[in-house]
């Protein structure tokens, strides 16, 4: 019964791994959110093509847009 008395320390981990699961998806859809606001539908089309060949272009380019509508630099759709 020694084995049983020892936690391991990773024991709580699922609990966390589920509560930063649900933050990040919370993000991504705060993300995809203010890319729609942002952008129209063709630029949207755009961007998911860059996606495509280049995932890291794509964020980087999403962060730029995303920057630049909180600071009041866009004032339509792109």
């Amino acid at each position: 019964m020694e084995g049983l008395s020892q936690i391991p320390k990773g024991a709580s981990s699922p609990q966390n791994g589920a509560e930063e699961e649900a933050k990040r998806v919370a993000e991504e859809e705060m993300r995809r959110d203010m890319m729609a606001t942002v952008l129209d539908t063709a630029a949207r089309e755009r961007l998911s093509r860059i996606a495509l060949v280049s995932p890291e272009r794509s964020r980087q380019i999403e962060a730029v847009l995303l920057r630049m509508a909180q600071s009041g630099q866009l004032r339509g759709r792109v």
